[in-house]
């Protein structure tokens, strides 16, 4: 009985110096590792859900609330966009992940005249969880259809000359591949094509695309974006983890108490 017989009949996991059982040789991944040399774990779906189950787990999930703003952005290295574990500087460290590819990105717009090439984006080789990734990034990875969750969808659409009517930037019409009139911006002596067009006609950047702020003004830029949860009287968004996580991040209470968290606010007797 006890550990010695455990060793050689219980499959275990094994990164570093921590170590689980499992119920057959598959991943490591997807657990939060409670310190350095703790045989203790706690599930990324239970993390943060009000229960102390390991001893940084509160304060984790507290300094995880305190960041202002997510980040939205690739960092760019000649001329590609590198996303996540791929960013320069990590190669060294490439046996820890699985390999990264790099692709053209599949921009509706693109090929149009006047823009010299195609954005190349260099990301993991695998699909990944998109409701943790907000602007851009979220943008590029449910545009090359690298996300896992079924439900994230590419917002992005062909851009047409009568489109962004309400934004203040200069429009230069010109042709697409499929020899449809289309428009490009001018920065910094560059032409893109790289926007978002909201329901009111205004059009903003990449970045600021279901980033869990209101950018367009009429919140279609965080509309069927699967990272976020709105709260129902502010009409505020939060992170969609931080929903039915046992703490109340609306003002309403409405992240936990509806129908999916199983709890409902109670009416006081009239």
């Amino acid at each position: 009985s006890g550990e010695d017989e455990l060793h050689g009949i219980w499959p275990t996991c094994q990164v570093f110096d921590h170590f689980r059982r499992v119920s057959d040789n598959t991943s490591c991944e997807n657990v939060f590792i409670c310190s350095r040399g703790s045989h203790e774990y706690v599930e990324m779906g239970q993390l943060c859900d009000g229960v102390e189950e390991c001893d940084k787990e509160t304060s984790v999930c507290h300094a995880a609330r305190l960041t202002a703003r997510p980040f939205v952005s690739p960092v760019r290295f000649k001329e590609a966009l590198y996303l996540l574990h791929c960013l320069p500087g990590l190669e060294k460290s490439h046996h820890l992940f699985e390999p990264c590819s790099q692709e053209t990105f599949k921009n509706p717009n693109y090929p149009t005249y006047g823009v010299l090439q195609a954005t190349q984006i260099r990301f993991p080789s695998y699909k990944m969880g998109c409701k943790h990734l907000f602007g851009e990034l979220y943008v590029l990875l449910s545009c090359s259809d690298k996300c896992l969750e079924l439900d994230a969808r590419c917002l992005l659409k062909p851009l047409k000359p009568t489109n962004c009517q309400k934004s203040s930037f200069e429009k230069i019409v010109t042709l697409s591949g499929d020899g449809k009139l289309t428009f490009v911006t001018k920065r910094r002596g560059e032409f893109h094509n790289d926007l978002f067009e909201c329901i009111n006609m205004r059009c903003i950047s990449y970045d600021k695309v279901c980033d869990l702020v209101n950018d367009c003004g009429d919140y279609s830029d965080e509309y069927d974006c699967v990272n976020n949860f709105q709260c129902k009287e502010t009409q505020h968004y939060i992170n969609i983890d931080k929903k039915c996580d046992g703490v109340f991040d609306c003002n309403d209470y409405s992240d936990e108490c509806n129908e999916k968290c199983s709890s409902h606010i109670i009416s006081p007797w009239s």
